[in-house]
């Protein structure tokens, strides 16, 4: 017994250790590396030695809660993020080392919560997003920075710091015509609640927010009027329904009476599935049979009654595994009469009535 604990205390740090940890990779030879296994969330990130033609590729989503270091010893050595996949840096973005060409390639998403300093000789390409908060900045050397062409990237950055680089001639910072303050959004259960301000507006016709599933392609969600011309602070507030699963992202885009338009930076939510997701079968004929399926991702309860509300079965239960939720309820046969059930489900915010 007293093993078996000291095993179990062994795998609780371990877990630990790796949920969260400072990841040091060293790169020598010209070999591919892929797979990214440090961790998916480490405190910090350092490639060091990334040699001559030698490649690094992010092939599943990583948060780096601090700051990511990429030091480059060699020449035409390549990053790559794949496509579906999403980098977020929460800290600073730095390309060090060596000024030899090399490339950044990104079919997925870069997002950088902080400032992003690279070296020179960066050729970024690829079809996917660069995306950055409007008040960081964007730092490229001048000397063979540039964004291949065809230029397929998005960039939705900071401010940029050598305005002379072509990187930076290339990127869209996205200036709006109104001077924004603030644009927030709050996750609610069915909806969003969003708030902006702006300082000043001139020639604002509307508002649109947008949103979309992959940080590139965007549906409007809904429209508000602007103030036109106004040299005073105004406050927006607008609670939009959505009832969305999985991770999204919003902008708000300001449109011109002349027709052009410009949008903000982008704010992702994330929506766990809730009841809205689950579903009652109920085998007619076993009629003692109850069976829950979907996808839930916190503890629950079920109550089940018959229509006179004698209480036949209450049990709760732990969030599944996975989020998959799959649920086989026997009543007893004593319990069974062939009538209609009254089923209800509960979660710590929810609750959800099945009449079966």
């Amino acid at each position: 017994m007293k093993k078996y604990l000291i095993l179990i205390i062994i795998l609780i740090v371990g877990f630990s250790f790796l949920k969260a940890q400072n990841c040091n990779i060293n790169l020598s030879g010209n070999r591919t590396y892929s797979s990214y296994s440090c961790s998916t969330t480490p405190n910090s990130l350092n490639i060091s030695q990334i040699s001559n033609n030698e490649t690094f590729t992010f092939d599943v989503n990583v948060t780096i809660s601090g700051n990511a270091i990429f030091d480059f010893n060699g020449n035409g050595s390549t990053l790559v993020i794949a496509t579906g996949v999403t980098v977020r840096v929460n800290g600073d973005l730095n390309f060090n080392g060596s000024s030899g060409p090399k490339s950044f390639i990104i079919e997925g998403t870069l997002i950088i919560n902080g400032n992003f300093n690279a070296q020179n000789n960066v050729t970024y390409g690829g079809n996917g997003l660069i995306q950055m908060p409007s008040n960081r900045n964007w730092q490229n050397n001048s000397s063979g920075s540039q964004c291949t062409s065809p230029c397929n990237l998005s960039f939705d950055v900071g401010t940029c710091m050598s305005a002379s680089s072509p990187i930076c001639q290339a990127v869209a910072t996205y200036a709006l015509p109104i001077e924004l303050i603030s644009f927030t959004a709050e996750a609610q259960s069915e909806s969003i609640f969003f708030q902006w301000v702006t300082a000043t507006e001139v020639n604002n016709d509307y508002f649109a927010i947008e949103y979309s599933e992959d940080g590139k392609n965007f549906s409007v969600l809904t429209t508000v009027k602007g103030a036109g011309n106004s040299a005073e602070p105004k406050s927006y507030e607008l609670v939009v329904p959505f009832t969305g699963q999985g991770l999204y992202y919003f902008r708000l885009r300001q449109t011109d009476f002349d027709g052009k338009s410009s949008h903000s930076s982008l704010i992702s939510l994330e929506w766990k599935t809730n009841l809205s997701s689950v579903w009652v079968v109920r085998n007619h004929t076993q009629t003692a049979q109850i069976h829950i399926k979907g996808k839930l991702e916190e503890p629950w309860r079920v109550l089940i009654m018959d229509m006179m509300g004698k209480v036949l079965h209450n049990q709760s239960f732990d969030a599944p595994e996975r989020g998959e939720l799959d649920q086989l309820i026997v009543l007893p046969t004593s319990q069974d009469h062939g009538g209609l059930y009254l089923i209800q489900l509960f979660t710590n915010s929810q609750n959800k009535v099945f009449r079966l």
